[in-house]
């Protein structure tokens, strides 16, 4: 009885196991691809600061 206890415990672990990879690796798979909204926003970020007067003293 105790050995099919760990049969069943070790098997259910890779069950587990390969259940997370089935559905975690299309995922990771498809955000790899996909350009992530931050990605598509930064251009517009940077578009909207007003660029730095080089001779302005901002610590006074």
């Amino acid at each position: 009885m105790h050995r099919q206890t760990i049969r069943y415990a070790r098997n259910g672990a890779l069950g587990a196991i390969g259940f997370y990879l089935m559905i975690a690796l299309p995922l990771l798979a498809a955000s790899m691809q996909a350009p992530s909204p931050s990605t598509l926003q930064a251009p517009l970020e940077h578009a909207l600061v007003a660029p730095v007067d080089a001779g302005q003293d901002s610590f006074s």
